[in-house]
């Protein structure tokens, strides 16, 4: 390979790498994304997005859950008022987000 074409390599490479965390650098980007990659692209771009409440907020320290035996909070539960339809064998109106260092991953129709 040339200087030039290991050039080219690297800059394509380092674009993808960008791409992908700017797709996964918040919730609800990666919820959008998981949803645009499951055929769902207009939903995606035009669906409102909720944060659901944990119900131990508040009420339960962090450092006290397992105390208490409340479950550790693996994921922020998120859901989509508007959207009610089953498509592709997922149903589409919740989603589970895991956070993983500064990146966030979804899973759609977990709850």
């Amino acid at each position: 390979m040339s200087l030039k074409q290991k050039r080219i390599s690297i800059i394509i490479i380092v674009a993808w790498l960008l791409v992908y965390v700017l797709l996964h650098r918040t919730p609800t980007a990666a919820i959008r994304t998981e949803m645009f990659l499951s055929g769902n692209p207009k939903a995606a771009m035009q669906s409102e997005i909720e944060r659901m409440e944990d119900p131990y907020d508040g009420v339960v320290p962090d450092h006290l859950r397992a105390f208490y035996g409340v479950p550790e909070k693996e994921y922020e539960n998120y859901f989509f008022p508007e959207i009610s339809h089953i498509s592709s064998s997922i149903y589409m109106s919740s989603a589970c987000v895991k956070k993983h260092w500064f990146l966030y991953y979804a899973e759609l129709g977990c709850f």
